[in-house]
């Protein structure tokens, strides 16, 4: 049995209740992933450690992304999305965003997701990490948590992906205070 570690970094400022719900509904969403599995995923915040198999960062919107600030040849994110995983050589960046644009009366509004839906992202953005060669498109043929936006819906195929792929420890994105 292996315990894996998947460890959200704040970067946002969120309240410690916020991060606790978030935490309890993407815990719920591995533990239904791994649950014929007899390896598990640990969740929660903190500080970064190389122990950590998967680290997102959570910042405040696009505008204040770390992929963009500390990978090396950074990509162009659109406004709207929700969170972004790059590669770059051997090196993995992932985050998800507090704020997040969308078109609302035919205007651009800033809006907060519920825990439960940032979770799903979060799960989203784990997909992405553990297979990061994988295209969108790739990941959305999973079904599920792997669609954009994500559906609250697991599938054996997200299952098999996550579990499988998740063994294969990737260099994480470390942003230094």
């Amino acid at each position: 049995m292996t315990e894996y570690n998947l460890k959200m970094i704040n970067h946002a400022g969120v309240s410690s209740d916020r991060r606790g719900e978030i935490e309890v509904q993407l815990q719920a969403i591995l533990d239904e992933a791994f649950d014929a599995s007899s390896d598990s995923v640990f969740v929660g915040w903190g500080a970064q450690s190389e122990s950590d198999t998967i680290r997102l960062h959570h910042v405040r919107d696009v505008g204040a992304s770390v992929i963009v600030k500390y990978m090396e040849r950074p990509p162009t994110l659109r406004p709207g999305i929700a969170g972004h995983t790059s590669k770059r050589g051997k090196l993995v960046g992932s985050e998800f965003y507090k704020d997040v644009s969308v078109m609302s009366r035919g205007k651009l509004t800033a809006t907060t997701q519920s825990a439960q839906k940032t979770a799903g992202l979060v799960f989203h953005e784990c997909l992405h990490n553990v297979a990061p060669d994988f295209s969108e498109e790739q990941i959305a043929a999973l079904g599920g948590y792997g669609k954009s936006p994500p559906e609250a819906v697991m599938t054996d195929k997200l299952r098999e992906h996550m579990t499988t792929r998740i063994a294969t420890k990737r260099p994480q994105l470390l942003v230094k205070p």
